[in-house]
């Protein structure tokens, strides 16, 4: 496709792919435009007054600032991500964080956008870069100090006794989580044999799960999270609730993967949050809760086992919570499960990614990275029933397993 060759393009869809992050390579791959027909894009959406030019990608707007003339002597940083805003901005145009809304849920912790000035910026810079060499001179001497200790005192208890290893060292090891906010010893996995289905149809590939988000440039919509009610409604269905820890609590009820659940989120340190999986009303007997990888409750990532359909097992899923100008707290997946397709003596990648951010992997596209160039392309990507060419093969997808755990193919 040139350059000269008319077609529609959503404005709306290209403003929340902008504002979701994607660069400009991954907003021409999407829209099939060339960088010269992607920067006009732009130039409409900034003329029209529905973006401004400090939401552009970092690369258009890294072209917009070299001239003498459009050169800031003030920078404004967002207080999640620390990326850096257009003067006067009240929100964050890469993670979507509202800064007065962060500045609420922090508890009264002062975390409004920062402005210094480009002097001031060179000599922190410098006094970090510092302040870490001594610090780490400082570290490296006391571990020094400490492992020379304890060598000595490990010599002399093996002359007086045996070493003893039991089994209840071993079992700890084993319960140590791998994904970040899990509980220890909570199996978020389904079984071999559950969540598959009965015919011997194709052949049955296993994912693997990643807690890493927007695979091979893939982008991602929205999906609404919570409202952080102060008090529990009578209409919600909480019957029971866990033991009161100090912190403040919210209570909310959270739609996904086909299914409503009762929530609370804890602001304590870290946060927590509480999913009622089996959606008795009580609170107490699920698994979790699920701690925050970051000290403050939004934004923030949190893995939770997310129930699977036909199945009473769960599988993890990672979301990231942010404020939304929208309203409420909203999410974006932030995990992905993956495999390898073994033909005719080649591996190729296979992709499950939520882009719909509806917790069912069911209904979005599997994607076999056919060319093997990290990227996700049209040809590339497969509904159930639909095939493709890969490699002279004719590979047609048979069935994707809503916790994406698996996918069935036919070749």
């Amino acid at each position: 496709m040139t350059d000269s060759t008319q077609r529609k393009i959503s404005a709306r869809e290209v403003l929340a792919d902008i504002r979701a992050g994607m660069t400009d390579s991954q907003l021409e791959l999407k829209y099939k435009l060339s960088n010269r027909s992607l920067k006009r894009v732009y130039s409409k959406l900034v003329a029209a007054g529905v973006l401004s030019e400090a939401e552009l990608p970092t690369a258009e707007r890294d072209s917009k600032t070299d001239s003498p003339e459009s050169i800031r002597t003030d920078e404004v940083y967002c207080p999640s991500c620390k990326s850096v805003q257009a003067p006067g901005a009240t929100e964050c145009s890469i993670c979507g964080v509202v800064f007065e809304k962060l500045t609420t849920l922090q508890s009264g912790k002062d975390q409004q956008p920062i402005t210094v000035s480009p002097d001031q910026a060179f000599r922190a810079k410098h006094l970090v870069s510092i302040s870490i060499v001594v610090v780490g001179c400082v570290l490296v001497a006391a571990l020094f100090v400490f492992w020379w200790g304890d060598n000595k005192k490990q010599k002399a208890a093996k002359s007086s006794s045996k070493t003893v290893t039991t089994p209840k060292i071993a079992k700890e090891k084993d319960q140590q989580s791998k994904l970040r906010g899990r509980p220890k010893g909570q199996s978020l996995y389904l079984s071999s044999a559950e969540d598959k289905p009965a015919t011997d149809r194709g052949q049955v590939i296993d994912l693997e799960f990643s807690d890493a988000g927007f695979p091979l440039g893939l982008s991602v919509s929205q999906g609404f999270a919570l409202h952080l009610f102060d008090n529990p409604d009578a209409n919600q269905g909480f019957k029971k609730f866990p033991p009161e820890s100090g912190a403040k609590r919210h209570y909310d009820d959270f739609s996904i993967a086909g299914a409503t659940y009762l929530v609370i989120t804890e602001e304590s340190s870290p946060a927590k949050l509480y999913l009622d999986a089996n959606r008795n009303g009580d609170l107490t007997d699920d698994p979790g809760p699920f701690e925050g990888e970051r000290p403050e409750l939004a934004p923030n990532h949190f893995t939770i086992m997310l129930p699977a359909k036909n199945s009473e097992s769960g599988v993890p899923y990672r979301l990231w919570l942010f404020p939304s100008r929208m309203g409420g707290i909203r999410f974006y997946p932030q995990c992905h499960w993956h495999g390898q397709l073994e033909l005719n003596g080649k591996s190729y990648k296979l992709v499950l990614f939520d882009g719909n951010a509806d917790g069912d992997y069911s209904n979005d596209p599997l994607i076999i990275d056919i060319n093997n160039d990290s990227k996700a392309a049209e040809t590339e990507k497969l509904k159930p029933g639909e095939s493709c060419d890969v490699d002279g093969t004719v590979v047609k997808l048979i069935s994707i397993g809503p916790s994406g755990r698996w996918v069935r193919l036919e070749f």
